[in-house]
């Protein structure tokens, strides 16, 4: 995992190539954003109130394209309104769409509510519930942008969302100076990602490759020196201590 100081340096680099100055923030607006991308790198849900034209789509943007394709912190984005059209064709069904995925969801609270067989339903209610479960059993998460507070949310959704908001999610209010007509702003700018492997990884993927064949009863070369060779040991310590703990 990245520290938050490379990983913060690294999105302040992405931005200027995005925006002419960068993505300028006044000290408090430093000290959300932090807040934020330290959450990010954590692996939490994360829940954004703001303003119109605040950063919080534009922040979420950003982290969308910085976050190599193979890594375990990226997302898809889908649109609230289209949720709800889809809602309304296949119902719950749609939810399912995203159940193995981590999911940005923009300006929640601006959606209308949906019908199912000719009942209203308020389907984000229902989608802050799945997403939760879905949390707990296979965590994956869910992030939110809304123009709205807590309180007219929990209004809109139900009192029932209080506490799973609260469990799930890293709540921030972004606040300062419109950047929606941002006149510097480049287009978003392509990165390349490039899979890097370290010292460290090629040995233990090299170990995991020999432990495949093992397991195949095919021969196996030794592995020597490094921490490959040091999660091997560990790994047969760790067997070891179970099956001993298995006879007692």
């Amino acid at each position: 995992m990245k520290s938050i100081k490379v990983f913060e340096a690294y999105f302040y680099w992405y931005a200027e190539q995005c925006i002419e100055g960068g993505y300028i923030v006044t000290i408090n607006e430093r000290k959300a954003l932090r807040g934020i991308l330290q959450a990010f790198i954590e692996g939490k849900s994360i829940m954004i109130f703001g303003g119109n034209g605040t950063g919080k789509t534009l922040l979420f943007e950003l982290l969308k394209r910085i976050v190599h394709p193979k890594s375990g912190l990226k997302f898809r984005s889908r649109n609230v309104l289209d949720t709800v059209l889809d809602f309304n064709t296949r119902g719950h069904e749609c939810f399912r769409d995203d159940q193995k995925s981590s999911v940005f969801y923009d300006d929640l609270g601006s959606e209308d509510r949906g019908y199912w067989y000719g009942d209203k339903v308020e389907v984000f209610e229902k989608l802050i519930q799945f997403r939760y479960d879905n949390w707990r059993s296979n965590n994956l998460r869910t992030f939110f942008t809304s123009n709205l507070t807590l309180d007219e949310l929990l209004t809109k959704y139900g009192s029932r969302c209080r506490y799973r908001i609260k469990e799930q999610y890293y709540q921030v209010v972004l606040n300062g100076e419109s950047k929606r007509n941002l006149k510097n702003f480049k287009g978003f700018a392509p990165i390349n990602h490039k899979t890097i492997l370290s010292k460290e990884d090629a040995e233990w993927n090299a170990y995991y490759e020999a432990h495949k064949k093992q397991r195949q009863n095919m021969p196996v070369q030794e592995i020597k020196g490094g921490i490959g060779s040091q999660l091997k040991k560990q790994w047969e310590d760790l067997n070891k201590d179970k099956h001993e703990a298995t006879r007692i």
